[in-house]
């Protein structure tokens, strides 16, 4: 599993390991804002953010 990572990334064994870490981590912090959702209300115009790109 490990070689085949390491095709994938193509870095060496440690720079594979740090960023399969950082792949899990980011994923536990996705899956927490999936759980979040709907649940949290914005009081922030969106038309008026648009606007910002104008």
């Amino acid at each position: 599993m490990l070689n085949k990572a390491q095709r994938a990334a193509r870095a060496g064994v440690s720079e594979t390991v740090r960023k399969g870490l950082e792949l899990l981590a980011a994923g536990e912090a996705y899956d927490g804002l999936l759980k979040m959702r709907g649940k949290v209300k914005f009081s922030i115009d969106f038309r008026e953010l648009r606007q910002d790109r104008r």
